[in-house]
């Protein structure tokens, strides 16, 4: 089973480390726009990994997964306000796997765990509302991934391997059951799984198999249901729907692959090495990509180096064409592992190994009074804490 807290490597944990830098001396002359800190949380005083995060699609509230834990909060006109529950509200058993809001009310959020549950909260009352699990066998099939389709009525699980076998789980939201599951798609665990933003019976389904699978939910049988299945002859991290009915997909060994669905093609692939370059950055070990966004019809990602606590992070348009330089976000101390952009507002999240919420704007400087004082009087209490053997 691959948890998504595995602690990653870098030039820093080997024997001769690369030192990563930029291979520029004025880096605001490729990357034109600079963002800084204007906002920063710590979102708890234990040693834990935010692994996840999610945002509402209007953007008023985000939630993330940290370690046993979903938090959720507000986004303010200053800030964050965190949502504290009852009732044992976000707490679970087991390391959460995804979370993510209903795309059509903000107050309905799920968060998965790797003991194969899938929790829904309604955020008016603290309430849990029920819990989508496969109770058919006497297994546990452990959640990796999950997403909800655009119209809110059915959800995709995929799931680690169990017994040489993994599964595509789909539940029914209003009538809360287990519809059924596709199971010879793929032969590896399932590491993503994301419906068409716009077509909700459309689903992408990524695996360690290196293989992109694309199903029409409307079937009932899987062999109906598959309409194409892509091979990235590499591992599938995370995917991404993009307008004209493209899709991005980071692979586990940091390369970029784009994807026309509608003619099956690979419209480009970029490998880390070319990721590195773009950044302007020394060490290939360092660079990767955290998530890939959409900016208006263009698309977008967030990459970063974990140099140095991951001082480096990056955003870089992309189309089949080119690789362009956009934003240089300055001001991070913490090893990225998941991003949010909000187009609206043109505002980066960034969430990671620190367990530091940031949220980033253009041309405002980092010496925020209120959000600087708050971090730092939160760090000096975690400094003041017995460290613990076990950071988790």
């Amino acid at each position: 089973m691959s948890l998504d807290f595995d602690v990653t490597i870098d030039s820093e944990q080997e024997e001769d480390p690369i030192e990563d830098s930029d291979t520029i001396s004025n880096i605001q002359e490729v990357f034109r726009q600079k963002f800084f800190i204007d906002y920063q949380e710590c979102a708890t005083l234990k040693k834990k990994y935010i692994t996840h995060a999610t945002s509402s699609n209007d953007f008023s509230k985000i939630a993330i997964g940290i370690g046993n834990e979903m938090q959720v909060y507000d986004m303010t006109s200053t800030g964050l306000s965190k949502y504290i529950g009852k009732n044992e509200f976000g707490q679970f058993t087991h390391p959460v796997s995804g979370v993510k809001f209903f795309n059509n009310d903000p107050n309905l959020v799920m968060a998965s765990t790797i003991a194969g549950e899938i929790h829904m909260y309604d955020l008016r009352s603290f309430k849990k509302v029920f819990t989508f699990e496969d109770d058919t066998e006497v297994v546990v099939k452990p959640v990796n991934c999950f997403d909800v389709n655009s119209n809110d009525r059915l959800i995709c699980a995929g799931t680690d391997e169990i017994n040489h076998e993994v599964y595509l789980l789909f539940f029914d939201i209003q009538e809360r059951r287990l519809m059924g599951g596709f199971f010879e798609s793929h032969q590896e665990e399932i590491t993503d799984v994301k419906f068409h933003p716009t077509e909700p019976d459309t689903l992408a389904s990524g695996s360690t198999d290196g293989l992109i699978n694309i199903f029409d939910c409307k079937q009932e049988g899987e062999e109906d249901a598959l309409l194409h299945s892509l091979n990235t002859c590499d591992s599938v991290n995370k995917l991404k729907w993009h307008q004209e009915n493209k899709l991005s997909c980071i692979t586990n060994t940091n390369d970029l692959h784009l994807y026309d669905i509608t003619s099956q093609d690979l419209l480009k692939k970029w490998e880390r090495s070319e990721i590195t370059e773009t950044m302007k950055r020394k060490s290939v070990m360092d660079c990767h990509i955290v998530d890939c966004h959409n900016i208006g019809s263009e698309m977008m990602f967030v990459a970063t180096s974990n140099y140095n606590k991951g001082e480096c992070i990056r955003s870089i348009k992309f189309n089949e064409k080119s690789l362009d330089p956009l934003a240089n976000i300055t001001g991070n101390n913490q090893i990225i592992r998941a991003s949010l952009y909000n187009e609206k507002d043109n505002v980066y999240l960034t969430f990671g190994e620190g367990a530091i919420i940031s949220i980033w704007k253009e041309g405002i400087s980092s010496d925020n009074g209120n959000s600087s004082k708050q971090l730092k009087e939160e760090s000096s209490i975690k400094k003041k804490m017995k460290k613990k053997a076990n950071p988790y």
